[in-house]
C-alpha cells in the first residue's frame, strides 16, 4: 500500500479489513433459510457465517495502540474459505 508507506514517517497507519460473508440485513438471503445457512456455512473451513463483532474486533484490534508496527496490511476476515478450498481439492 503507497499510502502506508507515504504516512509512515507522519506516524500515521494504513490498513484494510476485507471480510467475507456476515450476517446482516443485506445478505439475509444468503442465510435465512435453514438451507441456504447450511450451504453458506459450507463454503468456510470454520463454519458457519460471520457476525458484525467479528469485523469489529479486527478493526478494534488495528486501532490499538499496542499495535504501532502494523501498517500498510488488509487482513481477510472471512471464516476460511480459501483454506477449505485447499483442503477439498
Amino acid at each position: 500500500m503507497s499510502t502506508a508507506a507515504t504516512y509512515a514517517n507522519r506516524g500515521i497507519r494504513v490498513n484494510a479489513v476485507n471480510p467475507g460473508l456476515v450476517k446482516s440485513e443485506m445478505t439475509r438471503k444468503l442465510w435465512k433459510t435453514e438451507q441456504a445457512a447450511a450451504m453458506s456455512s459450507q463454503m468456510h473451513a470454520l463454519g458457519g457465517l460471520g457476525e458484525p463483532d467479528d469485523i469489529a474486533g479486527v478493526i478494534a484490534f488495528l486501532l490499538g495502540s499496542a499495535n504501532n508496527w502494523i501498517t500498510g496490511q488488509t487482513i481477510g476476515v472471512n471464516g476460511g474459505p480459501g483454506a477449505r478450498e485447499t483442503v477439498n481439492s
